[in-house]
């Protein structure tokens, strides 16, 4: 009689299971919501997976809010559905505020020999309210309210593998 129990237990725990891993494969979500040091910005990042329509197994949605007291500056949308495409979440590894205005969105690069220095300017006499520099494939630096005659200095990944050989980027 134990084992009856025991067992309708068990399909129920296997079923539910199985339903949970279902659930979590047709809507796979990746979420980061972060604040700079300062509390002026803040940037909310969502990728999710949804159902096919490329060659890929799930299509990626990436929508990215770029905010400034809660106002939007800046809305990015992506989308990957080509299964030869890596997956978008590889360039969201890192998603960390180098300064109060100064944001990086890219790879892991705590393997990295060295890091290049990318030098943002302005030499206007109005503040530049948003700068985005792309650096590499998987590495992208975004600068906020930018004060006139002023620049500012920001460590980019040049993107060598553990070995030290290259992952180089055309385009």
């Amino acid at each position: 009689m134990a084992y009856k129990y025991l067992s309708v237990i068990l399909i129920v725990v296997v079923f539910g299971f199985v339903g949970l891993s279902q659930v979590w494969q047709s809507g796979q979500k990746y979420e980061v919501d972060r604040t700079s040091p300062n509390g002026i910005y803040r940037v909310k990042i969502e990728l999710r997976q949804d159902k096919r329509t490329g060659t890929r197994d799930r299509t990626e949605r990436l929508k990215i809010q770029y905010l400034k007291q809660g106002k939007i500056i800046d809305t990015y949308q992506a989308e990957n559905s080509e299964q030869y495409e890596p997956s978008m979440r590889k360039g969201l590894q890192v998603v960390e505020w180098l300064a109060d205005n100064a944001l990086r969105i890219g790879e892991d690069n705590l393997n990295q020999p060295f890091n290049d220095e990318v030098v943002v300017s302005n030499t206007s006499d109005e503040y530049l309210r948003y700068v985005e520099v792309s650096y590499g494939r998987f590495e992208s630096l975004r600068v906020f309210d930018l004060a006139p005659k002023s620049q500012i200095a920001l460590a980019a990944s040049p993107g060598f593998k553990p070995d030290g050989s290259s992952r180089y980027f055309l385009g």
